[in-house]
């Protein structure tokens, strides 16, 4: 009876492992993996050279990084590192502001800034001292 399950938990632990894992995708793939219970634990990017498995219940991936973060919108990003204060600056990748899940494709500094109609940085004192 002992035999049997063990045999069954290890087969129920690979089948789980292969379902949570990314092994040399053919392009960039972006991932989220997650407990519904305590959110997001990890996020990143698999390299087509490289293999990522997780022990996560939850596991979602995309090579589209918009997709991913919309399939991310309802769940809890708040153990994610937040995006820096005003001044700082901000690594690529991903980070959580309010909750939710965002990802900056450039690093930059932080600043505050007054945006016009066609989404262009309005001159004002804040952006310039920023820069």
């Amino acid at each position: 009876m002992n035999k049997l399950l063990i045999i069954l938990l290890c087969t129920s632990s690979l089948a789980f492992a292969e379902r949570n894992k990314i092994s040399k995708p053919d392009k960039p793939t972006y991932f989220i993996a997650y407990d519904a219970a305590t959110g997001v634990r990890h996020v990143g990017l698999t390299e087509t050279n490289q293999t990522t498995v997780s022990g996560q219940p939850g596991f979602i991936s995309d090579t589209n990084i918009v997709e991913l973060l919309n399939k991310a919108y309802k769940l809890d990003c708040s153990k994610i590192k937040g995006v820096p204060k005003q001044g700082e600056k901000m690594e690529k990748g991903f980070h959580s502001s309010d909750g939710r899940l965002v990802y900056c494709t450039e690093g930059h500094v932080i600043i505050e800034a007054d945006i016009d109609k066609d989404g262009k940085i309005k001159k004002s004192d804040k952006a310039e001292t920023a820069q």
